[in-house]
């Protein structure tokens, strides 16, 4: 188990001072990256091997957001490696070990040039320690008791509302030359006005890359869904980002309480 403390910071909270799911994405990818970048896994490496981890999926589920200057331990794991994929759990803690969010996510190793799975040889597979694996971090998740579907697929609305176009650029790119996961997930969420405080899980989907310069047609659904219990019903909004010929790039599915 790989573990990284930290305060929150100021940056990564909403007009409330609390974390925003925004805060903790980013944080997440933060923290994934460290855990890489100190088993050698960063830039150089990649330069060197033409090889890099992409992310496939994700979905995190949020209990508590902390506070602004509020202690937090972040900790993630691998919890299963077979050929070029790779699940991870993350977790993010309070000071006193509460666990306020987790994350669970799949990877897939690929070659940058041929832009294709590639199975890791015996030198990467040997980069990672013993104590990088370990178990799939399942505490307190809600979507355990909730009649709300948690697959890693998700369904791709087929009678939703088509928005306005964007293209990929800016921001919105990273080192890979192609849309970076978070900030796709970050404009996916603000087209579907669940940037507001109130998501409380997040999936998402990546199917193919968006590069530089696509344009990015997204098409948004709402469905209230009764989850059957005192908690009340969910409002899942569903947000699927396709090409200008109608191929399916992103899924992003942001679920929030239903007031």
């Amino acid at each position: 188990m790989y573990e990284m403390s930290c305060k929150v910071r100021f940056s990564e909270t909403d007009r409330n001072g609390v974390m925003s799911m925004n805060g903790l994405l980013r944080l997440f990818q933060d923290v994934g990256y460290a855990h890489a970048l100190e088993r050698g896994f960063g830039l150089e490496y990649t330069g060197r091997t033409r090889c890099t981890w992409y992310l496939l999926s994700w979905q995190i589920e949020a209990f508590r957001m902390p506070r602004a200057g509020e202690e937090i331990t972040l900790r993630t794991c691998i919890y299963d490696m077979r050929a070029s994929l790779a699940h991870k759990s993350i977790a993010m803690y309070d000071r006193g070990g509460g666990c306020l969010a987790v994350g669970d996510t799949m990877w897939v190793y690929v070659n940058v040039d041929r832009q294709e799975p590639a199975e890791p040889d015996e030198d990467t597979a040997a980069g990672w320690l013993p104590e990088d694996f370990g178990g799939r971090i399942v505490e307190n998740c809600r979507t355990e008791d909730r009649a709300v579907p948690v697959s890693r697929r998700i369904r791709v609305p087929v009678d939703g509302k088509r928005l306005g176009d964007c293209v990929a650029e800016g921001y919105i790119l990273d080192t890979n030359g192609h849309a970076n996961n978070v900030r796709l997930t970050e404009l996916a969420m603000r087209l579907a006005g669940a940037d507001n405080g109130s998501c409380v899980r997040l999936r998402a989907e990546f199917k193919e890359q968006v590069k530089a310069q696509s344009v990015i047609c997204p098409v948004l659904k709402t469905d209230v869904i009764d989850c059957g219990d005192e908690t009340g019903g969910m409002v899942v909004n569903t947000m699927a980002f396709k090409d200008t010929a109608g191929n399916v790039k992103a899924v992003f599915e942001f679920a929030v309480a239903d007031a």
